[in-house]
């Protein structure tokens, strides 16, 4: 763990990209169910704004339940058309959410606003999210794909263990 995060240091944490010689980098937002593990959208703007030029945003929505799709779609323009972030984070079935997985319709109103703001979708997919390996096949991501051609993804984690699959 780098010295920045132990000590929690934001000041030392730029120094590490400045010694790294880090010139851009992506801010991926988290939005889970424990609210100490999740960053909010105006965390991540406001970190954006003040380092325009080094860093870039995307930002966490929270899996919604079926109940609360619209407020997840809303929260989409939020982070793409309010704050200007480049694309948005999503973390099916971790912690259990209440999905059958990447690929689960609920979340296709989601993905079809990103699509249509032409944001980045970036999916936290690996073999501890989800209740079984299930979720962290890349066959869920290749279904996102043909149903949203225009849609941008990026796939953290790797769909672990299920790298050479998803290459």
């Amino acid at each position: 763990m780098a010295n920045s995060a132990k000590q929690k240091s934001m000041a030392l944490f730029m120094q590490e990209l400045d010694e790294a010689d880090v010139r851009h980098a992506v801010v991926w937002g988290r939005a889970v169910s424990d609210q100490n593990a999740s960053t909010t959208l105006d965390n991540v703007a406001e970190l954006i704004a003040q380092h325009p030029d080094l860093f870039s945003g995307f930002g966490g929505i929270r899996i919604p339940d079926k109940e609360n799709v619209s407020f997840a779609v809303h929260e989409v323009d939020n982070a793409l058309v309010k704050l200007k972030l480049k694309g948005i984070t999503l973390e099916p079935g971790f912690a259990m959410t209440e999905t059958n997985g990447a690929d689960d319709p609920n979340l296709y109103p989601v993905y079809e606003r990103c699509q249509e703001l032409g944001g980045i979708l970036a999916l936290t997919i690996s073999v501890r999210a989800g209740t079984d390996l299930s979720f962290s096949n890349p066959e869920a991501i290749d279904r996102i794909a043909a149903r949203f051609p225009r849609l941008k993804i990026v796939i953290g984690h790797s769909c672990w263990p299920w790298v050479a699959q998803a290459c």
